[in-house]
């Protein structure tokens, strides 16, 4: 399932008892949630986020990657923040 807002994301999430979940909020980054961990936290996808970014007409992709590698993600201290997947090719 795809989502164009967070608004209709949230109402989803909200729905299934996820209303807790911590999501991106910035930009509009609804369209690349691919779904949650095992512990609940948003999973959102790297190249998604990306044209997300690039589609605003603001970012080059450079600048798309410098902005997205710059989220405080479940990599950092708040171990409920959301979880950027990266694709085989950005490994």
């Amino acid at each position: 399932m795809r989502f164009e807002d967070t608004n209709s994301l949230m109402a989803y999430l909200m729905e299934r008892g996820f209303e807790d979940t911590e999501l991106f909020e910035t930009y509009e980054f609804a369209p690349a949630f691919i779904g949650l961990s095992d512990r609940g936290v948003a999973v959102y996808d790297y190249e998604v986020m990306l044209d997300v970014l690039m589609n605003t007409g603001a970012f080059t992709k450079g600048d798309a990657i410098d902005y997205v590698e710059k989220l405080p993600t479940n990599n950092d201290d708040d171990c409920y923040a959301p979880i950027i997947m990266y694709g085989i090719d950005y490994i």
